[in-house]
C-alpha cells in the first residue's frame, strides 16, 4: 500500500496536471477570441478602406467633372470671341480652373502643370488684350491688322491647349 506521503503527491501531481489543464484551456481559448477579434477587425479596416476608395474615386469624378466644365467654357468663349472684335462674352471666361493646386495634384497629377500652365497663359492673354485697370474692356479696335492676327493666332493657340486638355479629361472620365 502506498504511503501518505506518495498518496499526497500523487493527488499534488494530479491537481497541477488538471490546474495546468484548465489553464491551457483558457488561454487556448482567449487566444481563439483574440484571432476571431483581429480577424474581425481587419475585416472592417478593409471595408473601410474600400469604401474610402470609393469615396476618392467619386470624389475624382466630380473634380474632373467641374474642370471638364470650365475648360469646355473656356473654349465655348474664345471661340465666340474669335468671330467678334467686341466684349461679347469675354468677361464670362473662367479666370482659373476652379480647383486649388491641391485639389488638382491630388486628383490629375499628370496634368497638374498643364493647368496651372493654361490658366496662366489664359490670363496673361486676357490681362494684354481683354483687360485694363483691372476691368473687361468693351472691344478691341481691330484697325491694326497685325493686332488682329496676334490676338487670333493668340486665341486659337489657346484654344488648341484648352481642347487637348478637354480631350485628356474625357478619356480619363471614360475609366469611371
Amino acid at each position: 500500500m502506498p504511503e501518505f506521503k506518495d498518496i499526497i503527491y500523487y493527488i499534488i501531481s494530479l491537481l497541477g496536471i488538471l490546474i495546468t489543464g484548465l489553464f491551457s484551456f483558457l488561454v487556448w481559448r482567449a487566444t481563439k477570441k483574440s484571432s476571431e477579434a483581429t480577424i474581425a477587425s481587419y475585416r472592417l479596416s478593409e471595408s473601410i478602406i474600400n469604401a474610402n476608395k470609393k469615396i476618392h474615386e467619386r470624389l475624382r469624378k466630380q473634380y474632373l467633372l467641374h474642370l471638364a466644365k470650365n475648360v469646355a467654357e473656356v473654349m465655348r468663349i474664345l471661340e465666340i470671341q474669335k468671330k467678334s472684335s467686341n466684349l461679347v462674352v469675354i468677361d464670362q471666361i473662367p479666370r482659373n480652373s476652379g480647383l486649388n493646386n491641391k485639389e488638382v495634384a491630388e486628383f490629375l497629377p499628370d496634368k497638374m502643370e498643364d493647368v496651372s500652365k493654361l490658366w496662366s497663359l489664359l490670363n496673361d492673354y486676357l490681362n494684354v488684350y481683354w483687360i485694363r485697370n483691372g476691368k473687361f474692356i468693351t472691344g478691341i479696335d481691330y484697325g491694326n491688322a497685325q493686332l488682329k492676327e496676334r490676338i487670333h493666332k493668340e486665341s486659337t493657340d489657346l484654344y488648341n491647349n484648352f481642347e487637348k486638355l478637354y480631350q485628356d479629361i474625357l478619356l480619363i472620365l471614360e475609366q469611371f
